[in-house]
Parts: structure tokens; C-alpha cells; sequence
């Protein structure tokens, strides 16, 4: 579903767009061992275009990978620190691996849950090399990736579409609407004091309808963001 409204960018009709899929990954992000609600599930499920099984049982172990490559918790790492992480021995890995594994599960330490941590091991790996491949080949220097962009490749195997910035949607997206609509700064209306409350309602639909009109011509991520914060606020006045 479109993340905004009657109204909204083009571009923004893709589900990375959708607030639930970025503040599902947050939750993943902060909390990897924490469960998923089912409206971050179903919106982080729409996005991936990999074997959903697959993916969604290992998705908690490759988060967890990246914020052992994130120390700072920044949501954004050099090629540097991905490359010390990749290059560390197997047996470190496979041990941290294991912990969270046991944290996952409410401290069990079973054969089973083990097993599941081997068998996924290699597959973990696998999409982590692939992701410092993708992202870091180029060997541009002073690179740094995102973790929208780093999940996004990891739930479909590619990269986000290059005039979609990851970080812009994610600093949209966590933003509450409510405060989005309190604390962004607006001209002091020009209407007269006597303007019936009605008329001004029309006017803010009709600015709405040409808003709309010119939305599908957006093709710039921070243009997008900025609309549909635009689109929140006036949202706001007419509720």
C-alpha cells in the first residue's frame, strides 16, 4: 500500500517506501533476537523478491552480522570495517554465531537449535560476501553503505534503483507523522482572519490535487521525502 495518503510521489508507490517495512528492519536492527510484529513481516515480505523461507529464518543472524560490523550502531559502514569482519577466522564467526543463537532462543543451547545455526551458516556467509562484492568492488575510496541499501540487497538480491536513496527513506520513515506535522516549520498562513474554516480546507485539498497532478514527474529521493512530509502535514489539517 502506498505509505502516504491520497496523494503521494510516484516512486514512492514501491514497498520500500512503506514505513512498516523500514521500522520492521529498526526493530531487527536494535533487537535482533526480538520477534517481528505482523505488519513489519508482512511489509518486510513484500519487499523480498528472494526465497522467502529462506530468508526470513536467517534474516535475525544476518542483522546481527551487520551490527557486529556497525559498532557504532551508526546504520552505515566502510569498506574497511565490512572487510575485517569477513576476514576473520571461521572458528570466531561460527562461536558468535552460536551465542546469538542461544540469546535468540531464550538461552538454549540445544543440538537442535545447533544444527539450525550450521545448516544456515553458509548461506549467511554466502549473502554477506556477496553484499561486500556488490557494494564495495568498485573500491571507490571512502565508500560507505547504508543498511536500507544493505537490506534491501539482502531480501532481493540487488541493489535499491539508483535515484532511490535508502538513508533519505529511512530518516522519512522514522519520523512519527504526528510529529513530522508539529515540529516542521510552515508559513504563517495569508489568509484573511474572517476566511471560513471550510474555504481554507479547500484550498489545502485543492493544493493536494496538484500536488498530485506533478507527483509522478519526482524522481529525486529527497524531493520525494520532502512531498510527502508536505503531504502528512496537510493531512494533518484536514483530519
Amino acid at each position: 500500500p502506498p505509505p502516504a495518503g491520497p496523494v503521494f510521489c510516484a516512486m514512492a508507490a514501491s514497498p520500500l517506501w512503506d514505513r512498516q517495512f523500514v521500522r520492521g528492519m529498526e526493530v531487527l536492527r536494535r533487537r535482533p533476537s526480538s520477534g517481528l510484529s505482523q505488519s513489519h513481516s508482512e511489509a518486510i515480505f513484500r519487499v523480498t523478491t528472494r526465497d522467502p523461507a529462506r530468508i526470513f529464518s536467517a534474516l535475525p543472524l544476518v542483522v546481527h552480522c551487520w551490527n557486529s560490523i556497525d559498532q557504532t550502531g551508526s546504520a552505515e559502514v566502510s569498506r574497511d570495517q565490512f572487510n575485517k569482519w569477513l576476514d576473520r577466522p571461521v572458528q570466531r564467526i561460527t562461536a558468535e554465531f552460536l551465542d546469538f543463537a542461544q540469546m535468540h532462543n531464550n538461552g538454549d543451547g540445544s543440538q537442535a537449535i545447533v544444527e539450525a545455526i550450521r545448516d544456515s551458516f553458509d548461506f549467511v556467509m554466502t549473502m554477506m560476501s556477496e553484499s561486500f562484492s556488490k557494494f564495495f568492488g568498485d573500491k571507490v575510496p571512502g565508500k560507505r553503505i547504508h543498511f536500507g541499501d544493505f537490506v534491501v540487497f539482502i531480501l532481493t538480491g540487488d541493489l535499491a534503483p539508483p535515484e532511490v536513496s535508502m538513508a533519505e527513506i529511512w530518516q522519512w520513515a522514522l519520523v512519527p507523522r504526528a510529529q513530522v506535522s508539529t515540529t516542521t516549520p510552515v508559513s504563517p498562513s495569508k489568509r484573511p482572519a474572517d476566511e471560513p474554516a471550510g474555504d481554507c480546507l479547500q484550498r489545502i485539498e485543492a493544493l493536494l490535487s496538484h500536488i498530485g497532478q506533478q507527483a509522478e514527474f519526482v524522481t529525486d529521493t529527497k524531493v520525494c521525502t520532502r512531498l510527502m512530509a508536505g503531504i502528512d502535514i496537510a493531512e494533518s489539517l484536514l483530519s
